[in-house]
């Protein structure tokens, strides 16, 4: 029975410390963004720096940020991955705020 409770605990740290990484991570992103060290030797933000601020950003429930940064942030990428970032960008926030696409939506009924 100790067993059990020794698991418990160490699943309920092992959440506690991965959401301090999490927050920790997203407040490192927000420093990078404020002084610009994300940007690339072509001046371009990379997709994938993009990508992992949203995605943390949603984890830790920040949304109108994250909706922020998904606007604001959009052009530094470069014109080839721009387009295909932002439009993947978008529903993951619309999902995280419960907002379907309604051409989704019809096809799922």
């Amino acid at each position: 029975m100790g067993c059990v409770y020794l698991n418990q605990y160490c699943i309920k740290d092992f959440r506690r410390v991965k959401q301090n990484l999490e927050n920790e991570s997203f407040g490192i992103y927000k420093e990078e963004l404020q002084e610009k060290t994300y940007l690339m030797n072509d001046g371009t933000m990379a997709p994938v720096f993009y990508r992992n601020v949203v995605n943390t950003g949603l984890k830790l429930k920040e949304l109108s940020w994250v909706k922020n940064f998904i606007h604001k942030y959009k052009t530094e990428l470069s014109k080839d991955t721009e387009i295909i970032i932002f439009t993947t960008a978008l529903p993951s926030m619309n999902s995280a705020q419960g907002i379907m696409n309604p051409r989704l939506s019809l096809t799922l009924r």
